[in-house]
């Protein structure tokens, strides 16, 4: 895949030259926040913190954090990493000052039962969700050596007790343990056993009652363009559709979903070394109307909409993994995207959350080099508080100073 496939369509020349100085304002402004309001989720005897998700409850003031540990090893590509990286819950409150951590509790490990089996290896992927009280973070695991699968610990906020089920493959009106080798057959029509995530954000469509999601087939060379799932209660989810992208698509893992105005927004990574991901736009029946390339891709996206509601922005990790771009995702061009600010020292995982009685957004991100992954931060960031003509004079001012 070329730079020329989307050179053209590329968000960083859609920024006029004040758009420019405005993002780069934000980005001061917005790394400044960062470094002064935030907490620390790593823990004594972690020596990896990874792959962060998050939901708040605005009512309680809670935020909850799931994301994956590792006591003994910090290298992705060590088999200790693999065998022994886990899913740990943090739960932390705020105010308009402060942000601390109250408790953590780990979700599902290596040795933990689920359902008729047990966890044989590592975790991976979670995602979260939060429903009538109830936390549903959807993991992977490992059944043996060589398959993977998707599972869901569902974490009861009032009497703090969790259950672990196995997560079901509905397709055409059978159910399958949902795992790699019943994915790549039953959907793919080939027999293979690779990785398995539902690694795409979760979704709600409150037009139909559903949440979405997308898994995909890594390391393989089946479902280069993942699969969307649908379910209404985390455990049974139903094969709805392979995106019926037509660029050119290597996708491995690692997509986002979000449900925004009748449509349907999804970003997916491409397989490394192409540093570049795939932003398209689906009616309520999953019916192609936009796609274009997203450049400079080299981790997960994340959809967030904005306090008012009306905006829907993608926080793209950049390929350096060291840089976040947040994109006002331009819902009737998608080329027309624009960024608005890019805050630095992000390593990658990014999810955000933004108030809607705020001028404040709540991230959640992995920081720290690309290898190792130091830990996970929570913090603050603010939206923009100054207009073009502003921005310029500030500008203005500091060249004349």
């Amino acid at each position: 895949m070329s730079e020329n496939h989307f050179t053209d369509a590329t968000w960083y020349l859609n920024n006029s030259v004040y758009d420019t100085m405005k993002a780069v304002y934000n980005s001061a402004i917005q790394y400044d926040m960062l470094e002064k309001h935030y907490v620390m989720l790593k823990e004594e005897g972690d020596r990896c913190g990874h792959d962060s998700r998050m939901v708040v409850d605005e009512a309680s003031k809670k935020i909850y954090v799931v994301h994956l540990v590792n006591t003994e090893d910090i290298s992705g590509d060590s088999p200790k990493y693999d065998n022994n990286t886990y899913v740990r819950l943090n739960i932390l409150s705020y105010d308009e000052e402060n942000i601390t951590k109250e408790a953590s509790v780990i979700l599902a490990k290596r040795g933990d039962s689920i359902d008729d089996t047990t966890i044989n290896s590592g975790c991976g992927l979670p995602n979260l969700v939060m429903r009538d009280n109830r936390l549903y973070c959807v993991f992977e695991y490992f059944e043996d050596p060589t398959t993977a699968a998707a599972g869901v610990c569902c974490y009861d906020l009032s009497d703090k007790t969790m259950r672990r089920n196995k997560c079901r493959l509905l397709h055409d009106g059978t159910i399958h343990d949902l795992n790699s080798p019943n994915l790549a057959y039953y959907v793919g029509g080939v027999a293979v056993s690779k990785g398995i995530g539902i690694n795409a954000d979760i979704t709600y469509n409150p037009d139909d009652g559903h949440y979405y999601a997308c898994a995909c087939q890594w390391r393989s060379e089946v479902l280069k363009k993942g699969v969307i799932l649908r379910t209404d209660d985390f455990v049974t989810w139903e094969y709805v559709c392979i995106p019926p992208i037509t660029l050119p698509c290597n996708a491995e893992f690692e997509g986002s979903l979000a449900y925004f105005d009748g449509n349907y927004y999804f970003a997916l990574r491409q397989n490394r070394p192409t540093a570049v991901g795939i932003l398209a736009k689906f009616d309520s029946e999953w019916k192609l109307i936009e796609e274009c390339f997203i450049p400079n891709c080299g981790s997960r996206s994340t959809f967030y909409v904005s306090r008012n509601g009306k905006g829907l922005y993608l926080i793209n990790n950049a390929a350096d993994r060291v840089n976040a771009d947040i994109v006002a995702v331009d819902t009737e061009t998608l080329t027309n995207s624009r960024v608005t600010s890019q805050i630095s020292k992000i390593c990658n995982y990014t999810s955000a959350y933004w108030l809607k009685e705020s001028n404040n957004a709540w991230l959640t991100f992995v920081c720290g080099t690309t290898s190792p992954f130091q830990g996970v931060k929570v913090g603050a960031i603010t939206t923009c508080r100054y207009g073009t003509e502003e921005v310029m004079s500030r500008f203005l001012k500091a060249f004349s100073d």
